[in-house]
């Protein structure tokens, strides 16, 4: 492996966890409204990254190599399927978590933190496959600025 391949891969990986890591729950002082503002806003940003970094791997795939081994678009097509199964998947598994904490205010908050969690390890998921494919991606290769990982926002409180 070319040593700029590899170091393109370990610094994405390095970037990774810095994004990843910042998708926790949030503490939120204050009364019931505020809380759920604050908690409202986490889940914003989370998705917001989330949807950013999978644009960021679906355009990286779309825009194809130059490598006769890389089929980049049966991987897009397979990662699209995968994605929307991931989304039904979070959304029956913090159902479930909701309910096993049972009644009262505990239940949103475990469905809230259940969100994060597993969008934090899809964003991280994601965030590798993107610096995985991006030495190879034509895109990367005409613009690395256009494949870069996107600065990680201050997602907590």
């Amino acid at each position: 492996m070319h040593r700029s391949v590899l170091l393109f891969m370990i610094s994405g990986l390095l970037s990774t966890v810095s994004i990843a890591s910042q998708v926790v729950l949030p503490n939120c002082p204050g009364s019931k409204l505020e809380e759920n503002r604050c908690y409202g806003d986490a889940l914003s940003k989370a998705e917001h990254l989330l949807n950013r970094v999978y644009r960021l791997v679906i355009n990286e795939l779309a825009s194809g190599t130059n490598l006769q081994l890389e089929n980049f678009e049966d991987k897009r097509r397979a990662l699209i399927v995968a994605q929307r199964a991931w989304v039904q998947f979070r959304k029956a598994q913090c159902d479930a978590e909701m309910q096993r904490a049972g009644t009262g205010s505990g239940m949103g908050l475990a469905q809230i933190g259940c969100v994060l969690s597993l969008t934090g390890d899809r964003i991280a998921y994601l965030s590798e496959y993107a610096a995985e494919i991006g030495p190879d991606s034509s895109l990367c290769q005409a613009d690395k600025a256009k494949c870069g990982l996107p600065p990680a926002p201050e997602l907590q409180q």
